[in-house]
């Protein structure tokens, strides 16, 4: 466990208000709380996601750890987390746990086809990883190694908040770097299932911009059928009076 260092990012708490270091403070002693845990209070950047996963990479090489561990600050570190990172060996260069949500309901990871994207919505039947497949997952819980990282010049700026987990997946994907599924699952909470309570202007803006980014970079397929999502997107959204409507058919509208 020596050669981790995790990285818990916060928002607008105290660190010892976050579940991930409230949990991780349960499992590890106060002297491996000071060696391997890094908190990075990420509130006067909210929207710029990649410069605090980087802060946590460069603090990583900078104490000579091997691995990172990025956590949420609402994602709760169990114990069985702990043993499978312990005892996952070293050998492959990204480790990704089941994340679910309070029903149990398992977010990531999950596979889509390359030339669809994660638009398409048979995307979680497979947990394949092949040329045609594409296996991601969302960032929290997922151990990666620095050296990989470095390698794909550490967390893009073209993805602030939204999606960068989309793209650095597809990185790890195209570069053809090695990723093993951890037999074990972590409690996540996804803001963005809720585009009323969870989500501001603001971030379905970023969303947005995010989206269209992204199916961009993987091609006319996939951006013809974000393209379709963003009609049911509308369609689902004028029966309910949704306050996003105007701002989604602009994007519409606008690729």
């Amino acid at each position: 466990m020596s050669d981790i260092l995790f990285v818990i990012v916060i928002y607008n708490i105290r660190r010892d208000e976050s579940v991930a270091y409230r949990t991780l403070s349960e499992l590890l002693s106060a002297e491996e709380m000071a060696e391997n845990v890094y908190v990075h209070d990420n509130t006067d950047n909210n929207v710029m996601l990649h410069g605090a996963y980087n802060a946590g990479l460069r603090e990583a090489e900078k104490r000579g750890k091997k691995m990172i561990v990025l956590l949420d600050d609402d994602t709760e570190v169990t114990k069985e987390y702990m043993e499978a990172l312990q005892n996952c060996g070293r050998e492959d260069d990204v480790y990704v746990p089941r994340l679910v949500n309070k029903k149990g309901q398992q977010l990531s990871p999950f596979s889509y086809r390359r030339d669809k994207g994660p638009f398409w919505r048979k995307r979680r039947k497979k947990l394949i990883n092949s040329d045609k497949y594409v296996l991601t997952a969302f960032n929290s819980g997922c151990m990666m190694r620095c050296e990989a990282l470095r390698a794909l010049g550490g967390f893009a700026e073209d993805y602030p908040m939204d999606y960068l987990d989309f793209h650095m997946f597809l990185m790890f994907h195209d570069k053809k770097l090695k990723v093993r599924l951890l037999e074990v699952s972590l409690k996540h909470e996804l803001s963005v299932e809720n585009y009323r309570a969870g989500v501001s202007k603001e971030r379905y803006m970023q969303l947005l911009s995010a989206e269209e980014r992204f199916s961009d970079e993987l091609g006319a397929e996939a951006k013809r059928i974000y393209k379709q999502r963003l009609v049911m997107r509308l369609v689902k959204w004028r029966l309910s009076n949704h306050p996003y409507i105007k701002e989604t058919y602009q994007a519409l509208r606008n690729g």
